[in-house]
């Protein structure tokens, strides 16, 4: 993971957590819940989603169809590991969840000796000239959304890390279509020529 996404992340959960000071919220009483059972952390499933775009190019079908297929714990074990090399991350508990369309982020966030949920659902699709669209819909900081004004300074620095890091180079593979369901997050794509 790149420095960019560490950096986001980090300041995700710092304003998340300012957000919430400064609704003077309850912390921890109707704080939002996962949408599953937690999801494994490994380093093995780090490593596989490390691979996943050079293993899709080197099998790429006769006319440079493509097909990557991302599970939660890939996903998951990848960000979790590389935030836990931060002393100082804000962030903990980290799980992202494929359902319905969407990626849908949640942890601790800390600020402090405040600690609360967070959650954050994002939708990624894919635009006409291939390129991955990722958008905050909704974010929760324990029981206090956050509100739209917070929502639109983090969107832009979310999507751009959320594209760095589930994406790869473009001058390789245009993306076609993108799909989130069931614990996996799909792409298709052509290899350029």
């Amino acid at each position: 993971m790149n420095l960019s996404i560490r950096a986001r992340l980090l300041a995700v959960a710092t304003v998340l957590s300012l957000a919430g000071l400064a609704c003077g919220s309850g912390l921890g009483v109707g704080a939002p819940t996962a949408p599953a059972s937690p999801i494994p952390i490994s380093t093995e499933a780090a490593g596989e989603f490390e691979n996943l775009w050079e293993n899709a190019l080197k099998n790429a079908g006769p006319n440079g169809e493509v097909t990557v297929v991302m599970t939660e714990e890939q996903v998951t074990s990848f960000v979790a590991l590389k935030l836990a090399e931060e002393a100082d991350n804000p962030l903990t508990n980290i799980q992202i969840y494929l359902r319905d369309g969407k990626m849908t982020l949640t942890g601790d966030a800390k600020l402090g000796a405040i600690s609360a949920p967070a959650t954050i659902a994002i939708s990624v699709t894919v635009d006409a000239t291939g390129d991955l669209v990722a958008e905050i819909e909704d974010a929760d900081f324990g029981p206090v959304p956050v509100p739209q004004s917070v929502l639109d300074q983090l969107n832009e620095s979310i999507a751009q890390s959320i594209t760095n890091e589930l994406s790869f180079d473009e001058t390789q593979v245009t993306i076609q279509s993108i799909a989130i369901a069931d614990g996996k997050m799909s792409f298709s794509g052509i290899v350029n020529q």
